[in-house]
């Protein structure tokens, strides 16, 4: 993972945030109660990562998604694989460092949102 993004450099974060929330809507169904919060949680911090690498890169909003999209996209597609493989070990999709990844991007959205306000 951190591979894949290092062309983000300090803004890996946001978008293994943004890829998490991704995969917990599409593993848990866009239909159902955890679906719909992952999809709002995923929306929130992709606009945020769109305006910061507006900023910094210089770019308009289609040539900043255009960058950040394939990323989150990929970084998702491993979010999911180790979800299912510890679904189908462990019975769960949680792994302890996965716990620890939700909280922390939880907790980085709702700082997000805050910093908005």
């Amino acid at each position: 993972m951190e591979a894949l993004l290092t062309p983000a450099e300090d803004r890996a974060s946001l978008l293994r945030c943004a890829a998490l929330f991704r995969a917990f809507r599409l593993y848990a169904g866009e239909d159902t109660e955890l679906g719909q919060a992952a999809q709002e949680r995923e929306q929130d911090v992709v606009v945020f990562t769109t305006m910061i690498w507006q900023s910094d890169e210089g770019l308009e909003m289609e040539a900043a998604m255009d960058q950040i999209v394939p990323l989150i996209t990929d970084a998702t597609e491993l979010f999911i694989t180790r979800m299912v493989e510890n679904s189908e070990t462990g019975g769960t999709v949680f792994d302890p460092e996965l716990e620890d990844e939700v909280g922390y991007c939880n907790a980085l959205r709702n700082t997000l949102m805050e910093a908005l306000e």
